[in-house]
């Protein structure tokens, strides 16, 4: 085994938040399908985990008592585990409160707690590590003092109950579990978020910088008349026999940072710079609460900085236990190497780290409105649950990896991570001043240096998909030469092979093409030689050189007959040269080529260039001309949406044929009306018209047996508008 790896397990994680808002839950379990699925469980042994954070938990279990619990779920998972070779980890709350009977503030929360943990443990003996109460500090926040989540209170005394009343929860249940299997592990979870501000915001700052070690400092036998935030628990509702009452304790076996980004705020007193939802009060004085990564030019402490912060403070065994970014495949990729080649890099210092858990494996809902809506607004992790199965990611690849060889690489991670990057951080103008206090350190975490590691190549840099796909891999910071077709003749063979040779890319991409659909039927042979015959070339040389290929084609491989949404199987019969062409170059790459990824997609429009149909019904419409349009039926797509798309699945090594459009589908006619209502034009000009120099489909939406993972054609349209008038 790797001696970089000094011994750090990686673990694994679901989102299993079981959070109430009034009488009602909202629960990621149900959510995520995981609760119907337990063939999940072999997919994340077949990742070579060994141990997973895993649910059991009092209000999904016993809602109606102790007296009427339904063991059958557990029983079956954590029986299916324990064949896999995996150790559970089990959670008894995950941001919850328990069943309708009871509250965090209830003064026999921690009892009740503590006695469906003697029956979880009864049940299943052979358990031997626990989480019983999931970040306790963050949970009272949420619940007790921003009223985001039940009893929602907004009051100091309701948090500290809330926060106290957990706690108690933690020791009581370690108490009874242990009682049944005195080796039981007891590893707690907190999110130590650090906060930095304006010096005139320093007392808000302080506060909050001793507020953010309240779990670990209590459960750890710290809180005494000599703590900072003695006074203020006192004084706020919390009696000194109760404070006391935890020195008697067993310390955590196991200290766990959940560790975020957005973890780490800025408070800034001139608010009125920033948008309304940022803005706070705290009784005193108004301030903005910024994700101090957008803002902050001195940087952040990062994974290392708080690891060493927390190892100074407690001296204890540490284990990240929830690590997870909300982004792009490949930044996904590169916060999780952060934060293992912070591990092991502090590992080899003389902290004892145990282990990173990669959360979540099969992503989270709606936690971008704190689980505050049911919009099922998803965020994928190691999985992506946009598929009719859970499809692997291109970080279950990285995950194996870093379980059999302590490493992994990819040419994305030569390149930081947007969080460390000037060019691609900051949100907000940076913040700089001397009288900013940041905190004890600013560490941000392992810098990697950049090199001569591959790129990228893109062929198509004049049209509107290169220029796209140029913009949106220099907003992502994946390295890439973009090449005109001037620059390089893809219906030359031996120039493609001596560029590919030259450059040695590690993906090409294929955005070149002909486009003009109604000249093609006067220039058929121009366009085979290009969309066909190109294509060819580029796809062959990339296998040849065992490259992947990303190449796109178009809904006119249709003829138009169906009446609903075509899929990637459906038959292809286009009624045009353009249409053909397409079917010929599918046929001829796939038939050779068959690590190929080709995406159809249809009626791309966008806030990058003036000729495509929406833009160019809105310069019609402000130049008081007519706009002239079919009745044809389409699936209009984003081209910001369908290159992310596209990029995620080319860097997952997808390959065969994908649809990519925004769901939904409207006529030419009805998009132009879309267009000019959203942007308040009144008395519009749009009159019908058929094209009558090419043959089109009626009908040529476009809908998927492989993935729901495009936006809404709502949303695209809603992101357009937003991206033009920003």
């Amino acid at each position: 085994m790797s001696n970089n790896r000094q011994n750090i397990a990686i673990w694994g994680g679901i989102e299993y938040t079981l959070n109430r808002l009034k009488d009602e839950y909202y629960d990621q379990i149900v959510k995520s399908g995981h609760d119907l699925r337990i063939e999940d469980l072999d997919l994340f042994a077949d990742l070579g985990i060994k141990a997973i954070r895993y649910p059991v938990l009092w209000e999904k279990l016993a809602p109606k008592g102790f007296n009427n619990i339904d063991w059958s779920w557990t029983d079956e998972r954590l029986s299916r585990l324990r064949e896999l070779n995996i150790k559970p980890i089990i959670s008894l709350i995950h941001h919850g409160s328990g069943p309708l009977s009871t509250s965090l503030l209830h003064d026999d929360f921690h009892q009740n707690l503590a006695h469906f943990a003697y029956l979880v443990a009864q049940r299943y003996p052979w358990v031997d590590m626990y989480t019983p109460v999931n970040e306790p500090l963050t949970t009272a926040r949420f619940s007790g003092l921003y009223g985001l989540w039940y009893p929602h209170k907004h009051d100091d005394n309701s948090f500290l109950r809330a926060f106290i009343n957990q706690a108690k929860a933690v020791i009581y249940s370690m108490r009874e579990i242990r009682k049944i299997n005195p080796q039981a592990l007891l590893i707690q979870t907190e999110d130590l978020g650090k906060v930095y501000s304006t010096a005139k915001m320093e007392q808000q700052a302080n506060y909050e910088n001793s507020r953010r070690w309240l779990t670990f400092d209590l459960l750890t036998n710290k809180i005494t008349k000599e703590h900072s935030l003695w006074s203020y628990l006192i004084t706020n509702g919390i009696k000194q026999k109760e404070l006391e009452e935890f020195r008697s304790s067993d310390k955590p076996n196991i200290l766990g940072i959940n560790h975020y980004v957005t973890s780490e705020r800025f408070l800034d007193d001139n608010f009125t710079k920033y948008p309304l939802k940022s803005h706070s009060y705290n009784g005193r004085e108004k301030y903005a609460d910024l994700e101090a990564v957008r803002v902050l030019k001195e940087g952040i402490t990062g994974i290392m900085g708080v690891i060493e912060e927390s190892w100074e403070r407690y001296r204890q065994s540490i284990a990240i236990t929830e690590a997870h970014l909300c982004s792009t495949r490949e930044e996904q990729l590169r916060w999780l190497k952060d934060e293992w080649d912070a591990c092991v890099a502090l590992k080899k210092t003389g902290i004892d780290i145990k282990a990173l858990t990669v959360w979540s494996m099969l992503g989270a809902y709606d936690w971008n409105s704190l689980v505050t809506k049911n919009d099922y607004h998803y965020e994928s992790g190691v999985f992506d649950l946009r598929s009719p199965k859970p499809r692997p990611t291109l970080l279950a690849t990285m995950i194996k990896s870093l379980v059999k060889k302590s490493k992994y690489e990819h040419p994305v991670l030569s390149e930081v991570g947007w969080w460390l990057d000037d060019k691609r951080r900051y949100v907000y103008e940076p913040v700089s001043d001397p009288k900013i206090k940041v905190g004890l350190k600013t560490k941000s975490s392992l810098v990697r240096e950049k090199d001569n590691s591959k790129s990228l190549l893109i062929i198509g840099a004049t049209g509107t998909l290169g220029y796209s796909l140029h913009r949106l891999c220099e907003l992502r910071g994946l390295k890439h030469n973009i090449l005109t077709r001037a620059e390089l003749d893809i219906t030359d063979s031996n120039k493609i092979n001596q560029t590919v040779e030259k450059l040695k890319p590690w993906g090409i991409i294929n955005a070149a093409g002909y486009v003009n659909v109604e000249k093609a039927e006067v220039e058929s042979s121009l366009c085979y030689q290009l969309n066909t015959t190109a294509a060819y070339n580029l796809a062959v040389c990339a296998s040849n050189n065992n490259i992947p290929y990303l190449g796109f084609s178009s809904d006119l491989v249709f003829s138009g007959k169906k009446t609903m949404p075509y899929v990637e199987d459906d038959l292809v019969d286009g009624l045009n040269v353009y249409g053909k062409s397409k079917i010929e170059m599918e046929n001829k790459i796939l038939g050779v080529v068959k690590t190929a990824l080709i995406i159809r997609t249809s009626a791309f429009f966008g806030p990058w260039d003036k000729y495509n149909f929406a833009t160019k019904c809105l310069t019609a419409f402000n130049a008081n001309k007519p706009v002239f349009a079919s009745e044809n039926i389409v699936s209009p797509t984003y081209i910001i949406d369908l290159v992310n798309t596209s990029l995620d699945l080319f860097l997952d090594q997808e390959k065969g044929i994908w649809h990519l459009a925004n769901q939904g589908e409207i006529s030419w006619v009805n998009f132009a009306r879309y267009i000019a209502k959203i942007f308040k034009i009144s008395k519009p000009e749009i009159i019908i018209k058929e094209n009558n120099n090419v043959k089109l489909p009626k009908y040529s939406s476009l809908g998927s047996i492989k993935s729901t993972i495009m936006p809404s054609l709502e949303k695209a349209i809603d992101n357009y508008v937003k991206e033009l008038t920003y």
